[in-house]
């Protein structure tokens, strides 16, 4: 179970300026820490799903009203070119400016005001850095478009003319979602994560709006979409300014910082930044380069049978790691605390995800049936992303325990090891596609596995090696007894697995004709059948981690009822 120190003289770190805060009673009250912290995950998950929601409409309506080509060129200029400024600078940002912010503004009678003195002056830097980018981007956006894309005047005079256009005008939409990504740790260290995870739904549905509105018989509808996400990113950055209520007035343009803070981020957010370029690079070989050596749809179920593990990292994983953090960055004064945090809620992704990955490995053929088959979507293509899925979905646990792994090192400010370990294991992830790619070049399914198969063994190893590293200097993971709680869980879920084939195995294999409503009740039956049998083996075992969630919120009911709130 989650719980924090019962030191009543024990320094938990930053804390908000006000003496008689909540916080105090961490120490007093075991339950209060990881309630808050529940509640704060809920907040965050609630408003990543109306962001995903809001995602979803988005592509309903670009897919709508855009035609083929200006799609194409959206993918181009928004996804790849101007949001992945956006993400490299996001990476970065929020884990390397929270710890310092939260540090300084515990130091002492004046942290809080130098704090968020040099908040200020890093938005005006950042501001004037951005500003810099945004202008060479609207000045010599073919420069960008003959370096990211195969595309060029002679060849495709119309698609070059048009992304460059494109990336003109959609230039200054990279203000507003850089900037946010400041406001948004800014938001988080107060701890007002609805707010902030909210900022990235009202950009979404503000282009969704435009579209609606505006896009039906206009003659321009790109036109419509590049002005609703430029309008968006202004929205995102105004409700969390809005968010920041009171301490929004302390953000005054300055240039001039206090004490050690660029130094400190710095130290920080290099090492970031070499980890982000490296996970770009894999990212676009694994997914793009290397599927696109194979014949047509291989891509697509290389990319379609990995969307099942990052919806639910995004909606649990990093949900839960978005809340942690700031709790995390508190508790970074006190030896040992930020370990025991860390480990217990790892567990509780482990008897979660576990069982999932299992159970999605021996029905990833009717899910991507139920899912994906219809149209042009046929019977090979379930098969193939079937494969895919299955293989992507392993990574899950591993994935789930680096993402909080990952904020505590954070919160301990150290990011070498972390920046360090993610270039040694995306390049072996790279490595293994490689030689996929190149041994079974004439057995395509091979190739697609090896990709797949190199990415889930890559994030296994990448994981047990932070966790080996952070027990050097925390309480957590704690050894034989956690390597046996693993091995239970093994068992628990590969005995759950093979009830669910059982069931899956009782009908004839799927057919291109099988209906929609046939698949859904043999998934059903097989996730019943899986469900019991996990119940009993966790009984069986002794697994109560699940029972010990229960307890939490429970216990964390109580006492907030206790304290009046």
């Amino acid at each position: 179970m989650v719980t924090a120190s019962n030191d009543p003289k024990a320094s938990s770190g930053p804390r908000p300026s006000d003496a008689a805060t909540p916080e105090k009673a961490t120490r007093r009250d075991g339950a209060w820490l990881p309630s808050r912290f529940l509640r704060a995950g809920a907040a965050v998950g609630a408003a990543l799903l109306v962001f995903k929601f809001a995602g979803l409409l988005q592509s309903i309506a670009v897919g709508r009203y855009l035609p083929k080509a200006a799609g194409d060129i959206y993918v181009f200029a928004f996804e790849n070119c101007v949001f992945a400024l956006f993400l490299l600078g996001d990476g970065i940002i929020g884990p390397a400016l929270m710890p310092v912010f939260m540090r300084e503004a515990s130091s002492g009678p004046d942290g809080e005001r130098r704090a968020w003195k040099n908040a200020s002056a890093f938005l005006t830097w950042q501001f004037l850095v951005l500003a810099v980018l945004v202008a060479l981007l609207a000045t010599f956006p073919a420069f960008f478009v003959s370096l990211l894309t195969s595309w060029t005047p002679e060849s495709n005079p119309d698609k070059f003319a048009l992304a460059a256009s494109t990336v003109r005008r959609l230039a200054p939409s990279l203000l507003g979602l850089s900037l946010g990504s400041t406001t948004y740790t800014l938001l988080n260290a107060r701890k007002r994560f609805f707010t902030a995870a909210l900022g990235d739904a009202a950009w979404k549905f503000t282009a969704i709006v435009a579209l609606l509105l505006f896009a039906h018989g206009s003659a321009d509808p790109a036109r419509v979409l590049i002005s609703g996400l430029v309008a968006g990113s202004v929205a995102k950055l105004a409700l969390h300014f809005a968010g920041l209520g009171r301490d929004a007035m302390r953000l005054r343009p300055t240039l001039r910082f206090e004490g050690g803070f660029p130094r400190a981020f710095a130290v920080l957010a290099w090492p970031l930044a070499m980890g982000v370029v490296f996970a770009l690079v894999r990212d676009n070989l694994n997914n793009v380069y290397f599927p696109s050596l194979l014949t047509d749809g291989m891509m697509q179920a290389n990319s379609w049978g990995s969307k099942l593990e990052k919806v639910l990292v995004v909606l649990i994983p990093t949900t839960l790691s978005i809340a942690a953090f700031p709790f995390m960055c508190e508790m970074a004064a006190e030896k040992g605390a930020i370990g025991s945090f860390a480990s217990s809620i790892s567990r509780q992704m482990l008897a979660l995800f576990m069982p999932l990955a299992a159970f999605v490995a021996v029905a990833a053929l009717p899910i991507t049936a139920l899912v994906f088959q219809g149209g042009a979507f046929d019977h090979a293509s379930v098969h193939r992303t079937a494969l895919s899925m299955s293989l992507y979905t392993l990574a899950l646990p591993a994935v789930a325990v680096e993402t909080i792994l990952m904020k505590a090192f954070f919160a301990s400010r150290r990011t070498l090891p972390v920046a360090l370990l993610g270039m040694a294991f995306s390049t072996l992830s790279v490595v293994l596609s490689w030689l996929g790619s190149r041994h079974f070049a004439d057995r395509e399914m091979l190739v697609l596995a090896s990709i797949a198969g190199g990415f889930v063994l890559s994030r296994w190893l990448k994981t047990t090696a932070l966790c080996a590293i952070f027990r050097r200097s925390e309480r957590s993971f704690g050894g034989w007894p956690f390597a046996l709680f693993v091995a239970k869980l093994a068992v628990a879920s590969v005995v759950a697995a093979l009830a669910a084939r059982e069931v899956l195995m009782l009908v004839p294999a799927i057919s291109p004709l099988a209906s929609k409503g046939a698949i859904l009740v043999r998934l059903v039956e097989a996730g019943c059948a899986a469900a019991a049998a996990l119940v009993i083996s966790f009984a069986v075992l002794r697994i109560r981690e699940p029972l010990e969630l229960l307890r939490l919120v429970r216990s964390g009911r109580k006492a907030k009822k206790t304290r009046g709130e």
